[in-house]
């Protein structure tokens, strides 16, 4: 750290923000904001060394799959109607089971969680989350472990990364979210 020569307080350069010049969105849209923290949230974890863990996005793709063909195999029989009404049933009944099912895992085994890691010889598994009250200038990210249930909450002040055009500064969200994880990992 640089001294100031006239006084005995130290001083700590804080890093230069850099505009992303590809990223600039539309800074009134809560949504557009949320998405652009949840993607960079992401890429910051991932770089970070940590894989992502698909099984959960796999199941959801593969009983939306079955669903969509069930829905197909109902329309598209070909049977005339009235002797088609035992195979409309059990599409129907096979339909509502597997929704119930898609939602179960959406709403029981994903949460609120954008993002799952692969456990390694070197680094736990992470469950990683995020929040944004709507018209609120403060998103909130979570970072747990899988199998231990620890979870630990981080506030980020919008307007910290996001200039008043709308361009967000990637580098410095990076190196908060860096920090926030060495700090929770060391701690747990």
């Amino acid at each position: 750290m640089p001294r100031n020569n006239n006084s005995a307080q130290t001083t700590v350069e804080t890093p230069k923000k850099v505009k992303s010049e590809s990223v600039k969105i539309e800074k009134y849209d809560p949504n557009a904001i949320k998405l652009l923290f949840d993607e960079a949230l992401v890429k910051s974890i991932l770089q970070a060394g940590y894989q992502e863990d698909v099984k959960i996005s796999n199941k959801k793709i593969f009983l939306g799959l079955i669903i969509c063909l069930i829905a197909a195999t109902a329309h598209f029989f070909p049977v005339p109607w009235p002797e088609v009404k035992p195979v409309v049933l059990a599409c129907c009944i096979s339909y509502y089971i597997l929704s119930a099912a898609l939602q179960y895992i959406l709403i029981f085994q994903e949460r609120n969680i954008i993002l799952f890691t692969i456990e390694t010889p070197k680094k736990k598994a992470l469950e990683i989350g995020s929040d944004m009250e709507r018209f609120d200038d403060k998103y909130y990210f979570t970072i747990g472990f899988n199998k231990t249930k620890t979870v630990e909450k981080f506030k980020v002040k919008i307007t910290e990364f996001l200039d008043e055009d709308g361009y967000f500064y990637y580098n410095l969200f990076n190196n908060f979210v860096i920090k926030s994880l060495n700090n929770f990992t060391k701690q747990n």
